[in-house]
């Protein structure tokens, strides 16, 4: 069985002691740290298991659990499947028993207490491989994956390889494969060989009663496409995506040429297919052609240039060449195309036809822009010139000292220039290096609570006969809002969240109230929107608030309502599936979460009309989404929605 995918594990608390005269590996049996019994789905014991001890890590960046465990297990059950260990590593601990035949088990936390474990019976999908003639077909990729959710977190050097979810193998010269063990359960089994057409997936059920043993796969000969993708003088084009539409398997045979701007597509299906060809120097190309088992051969020429030669040099203020400064082109996503002046400024860039915002940056320089239009053919001579830089300083005001800790200020404007840097304590902050021009400058603070950031914001104009200039960011005092949350009856709400939004929604200000329904939290004077979101109760609409500076507000009352819910049923599903996600939404509001079966419930709804969605993934499909509209009554606890999968 294959280890390559890490191992799901649920970690849970074991209950371990010590238990007289059973055999430890490695130590005397007089006083065993830990003893227990495995068994089999029957509750009978299964000797000759395998126990390996050893501790475990949490790896942060690749959020995985790793193991550590020794060569060789600690201990191997007796014929009564019993096993005792003379020593624990220390915590956080780690048992990986598995038995040929069995469902590998892994577990994490050790105490002291008798420990019972069950091996679970292995099932297995077993089969051949063959070509339409029924000859064998050796070297095929057979993967069985099922749609069960594994618990906990994955482990990597487990022992034990994999629990039971997914395996793969390849065929033998006889074309046999076996996929094993693996827990009973539906699974997903794919097939696919080079040279051959790839299996469409397959959905088979394996129990511990009936494995699914034999499967016959029979793979029919695939198409191959080869060839060169060529400029219009014939010379080869390098690095050119190419894609073939129309595959009905669903996915998407894809490549790139080479240096020499050879290609080469295979597994595909014979019959009449569009071959799309991109490159970002020519206008893409799309070819229809008929495929026939085996080789297809066919060189596909980019006729029409879609990027030319932009030329220019980089200077200074006093007009000198600047050598390593980075040219490349202003966009939404950043700056783009990016290349390197030579020693006599000079840069070469590929662009097509536009208005392109060019931009060259060298430290010690504020950036240089220049705005080029591209029509039909190659431009050269641009100069982008480097000025000097333009200082922005100034002072944050009405914060503490803890505030301004953790207070920030950002310069924008202009295509793409961006500064940030943190304020000192004395409120203080400077920036340079800032091209002539108008900014938005702003301040950020985290409010003391975590909950949310405070901006103060201002716009200036910097000038380049002013080196330097000076502008404060005022923060407004805050002010105290509390209040109470009350269900129907006059009874707190606790555990609710109370949200203000400005007008334009792009600050909140939020609280949770305490098991007697009481909330606090701070805002900046001004009016605002304010919601609440409960699992169990509804605001019967937003509620304006008005804070005035200086004047806290006090005694809120938000009366509730009962929150009603929004059962949906999900139909159409093969066994073992259901869908990635679901959700309720409304104007501003929305609830998501995934199911973990064939129903879910949202609740805390307010009356009304109410969007719901679900997405179902399968593999080598684009996700299927359903959608309906469901009217809550006012009073009615709850509605009922049917969503269907099925095909039409």
């Amino acid at each position: 069985m294959s280890r390559a995918e890490a191992a799901p594990i649920i970690l849970t608390t074991l209950l371990l002691a010590a238990a007289p005269g059973v055999s430890v590996v490695g130590q005397e049996p007089a006083r065993p740290a830990l003893t227990g019994q495995v068994v089999d789905n029957q509750g009978k014991p299964v000797a000759g298991a395998k126990v390996w001890a050893g501790t475990t890590s949490w790896d942060e960046k690749s959020h995985v659990v790793l193991a550590s465990l020794p060569e060789r297990p600690a201990a191997v059950t007796d014929q009564e499947g019993r096993f005792a260990l003379g020593k624990l590593p220390p915590a956080p601990a780690l048992l990986d028993v598995c038995r040929d035949g069995y469902v590998p088990w892994r577990d994490a936390g050790v105490s002291p207490g008798p420990l019972r474990i069950q091996l679970e019976t292995a099932t297995r999908i077993a089969g051949r491989a063959l070509d339409p003639s029924g000859a064998p077909v050796p070297g095929v990729h057979v993967t069985a994956e099922s749609q069960a959710r594994p618990s906990g977190h994955n482990v990597l050097g487990a022992r034990c390889g994999e629990v039971g979810q997914r395996d793969e193998a390849v065929t033998d010269a006889a074309g046999r494969f076996t996929l094993a063990p693996l827990r009973a359960d539906w699974y997903t089994v794919t097939a696919e060989a080079p040279g051959w057409q790839r299996i469409p997936p397959l959905r088979r059920q394996t129990t511990l009663d009936h494995p699914v043993d034999p499967l016959r796969l029979v793979l029919e000969p695939a198409a191959f496409l080869v060839g060169k993708v060529v400029d219009p003088d014939g010379q080869p084009v390098a690095g050119a995506e190419i894609t073939l539409a129309d595959e009905p398997a669903g996915k998407v045979p894809a490549t790139s040429s080479g240096t020499d701007g050879a290609f080469r597509l295979d597994g595909l299906l014979p019959g009449r297919r569009t071959v799309h060809v991109e490159h970002p120097d020519w206008v893409a190309l799309s070819v229809d052609l008929a495929l026939s088992a085996g080789e297809n051969r066919s060189d596909l020429t980019l006729a029409e240039p879609r990027r030319f030669d932009v030329r220019g040099r980089v200077v200074d203020p006093q007009g000198e060449p600047v050598a390593g400064a980075t040219v490349g082109e202003n966009t939404e996503g950043g700056v783009t195309g990016e290349t390197t002046t030579s020693a006599d400024g000079s840069f070469v860039l590929k662009r097509g036809p536009g208005i392109h915002a060019l931009t060259a940056d060298k430290e010690g320089y504020a950036r240089g822009d220049e705005l080029l239009p591209v029509l039909d053919k190659p431009v050269d001579g641009v100069e982008i010139r480097l000025e000097e830089g333009l200082a922005l300083l100034g002072h944050v005001l009405g914060l503490s000292p803890e505030e301004l800790r953790k207070t920030s200020v950002q310069v924008s404007g202009g295509p793409g220039i961006q500064q940030k840097t943190a304020v000192a304590q004395d409120g203080s902050w400077r920036l340079e290096l800032l091209p002539a021009g108008r900014y938005t400058v702003e301040a950020d603070a985290l409010l003391s609570s975590g909950t949310g950031l405070r901006r103060s914001q201002a716009q200036v104009e910097l000038s380049s006969e002013d080196p330097e200039t000076s502008v404060d960011l005022r923060f407004s005092p805050l002010v105290l809002v509390r209040g109470q949350l009350v269900g129907p009856q006059g009874e707190p709400v606790g555990d609710a969240w109370v949200h203000l939004r400005t007008a334009e929604s792009s600050t909140v200000r939020s609280a949770e109230s305490g098991k007697d329904g009481r909330f606090t939290l701070s805002a900046e004077p001004g009016s605002w929107i304010g919601t609440v979101q409960s699992t169990s109760y509804v605001a019967p609409f937003p509620f304006p608030l008005d804070i005035a500076e200086g004047e806290p507000v006090d005694g809120l009352m938000i009366h509730l309502e009962a929150g009603g819910a929004i059962l949906i049923r999900f139909l159409g599903l093969q066994p073992g599936e259901w869908p990635a996600m679901a959700s309720v939404t409304r104007p501003e509001v929305g609830h998501f979460a995934p199911p973990l079966g064939d129903t879910i419930r949202f609740t805390g709804l307010a009356p009304g009309d109410w969007q719901v969605e679900a997405t179902l993934n399968r593999p080598d499909e684009p996700p299927r989404k359903v959608a309906a509209v469901v009217t809550l009554p006012p009073g009615v606890p709850e509605a009922q929605v049917d969503l269907s999968f099925a095909e039409p």
